[in-house]
């Protein structure tokens, strides 16, 4: 869900990383110095009116994709950048470039990704900023939202974090309410973990891992597009309010 893991813990096993950041691009886990001394001021909440032009100081630190020796950024349908299917392969450091480079001169054209495809990727990530900043304001509303609702959002930093496509919603109820409700409303919700170990797994390890069950169970994702209109924003706003 766009959340970073604890690179720290991961790296210390002393393997070689390949990152997936199909969900995590444009995330950044602060500094050390950074995130212990300026992470409480900056998660200070501005009123409605100053919010969108209050300055936000320039995060310093490492950026998803640049911690293993290779990155794989997934360009399907629920990935933060989509272009229609394939994926991206990119060496986080000049030393390991060479490897890469010299495998892709030596794949098949099928084994490559379509012009098209590439051409949709790049406008996808020329567009980036300008879309993520917009996704984060609609997480910022939709966040409000919640606040006077029957249900709860994940924690997290949504200014260190990828907001991907969705805003994921932990149930007070069971998610066959909560879509039969957002149905009426003609909005789409999916569960949250539908593509998860736990969900593919869940006869072999649904008895040990109880909470990880519960949650898939428990957990959805509404529409969170930068192409989603006034109107539209407004209406899954009031949905997420009146959520049984």
């Amino acid at each position: 869900l766009g959340i970073l893991p604890d690179f720290e813990g991961i790296l210390a096993l002393g393997i070689p990383v390949i990152e997936d950041v199909s969900q995590s691009a444009g995330g950044i886990v602060p500094d050390p110095v950074q995130g212990t001394a300026e992470a409480p001021a900056q998660k200070a909440a501005p009123s409605t009116e100053e919010e969108g032009d209050a300055p936000k100081a320039e995060v310093k630190g490492k950026k998803a994709g640049s911690f293993g020796v290779y990155a794989i950024c997934s360009l399907e349908e629920r990935d933060v950048i989509t272009a229609g299917g394939g994926a991206l392969l990119m060496a986080a450091g000049r030393r390991d470039w060479p490897v890469l480079k010299s495998l892709a001169e030596n794949i098949s054209t099928i084994e490559m990704l379509p012009d098209i495809n590439a051409a949709l990727a790049t406008v996808q990530i020329k567009e980036f900023a300008r879309n993520e900043t917009k996704r984060k304001e609609i997480y910022a509303l939709y966040n409000r939202s919640i606040m006077s609702g029957k249900n709860k959002g994940f924690v997290r930093d949504v200014d260190l974090n990828s907001t991907i496509w969705s805003f994921p919603l932990a149930l007070n109820s069971g998610f066959k309410d909560v879509k039969a409700y957002a149905q009426k409303k003609d909005i789409e919700v999916r569960l949250a973990f539908e593509d998860s170990i736990i969900a593919a797994k869940d006869q072999e390890l649904g008895a040990a891992c109880k909470n990880a069950k519960a949650l898939a169970l428990r957990s959805a994702v509404f529409p969170l597009y930068p192409r989603l209109n006034r109107s539209q924003i407004e209406k899954i706003s009031k949905v997420l309010v009146t959520l049984p």
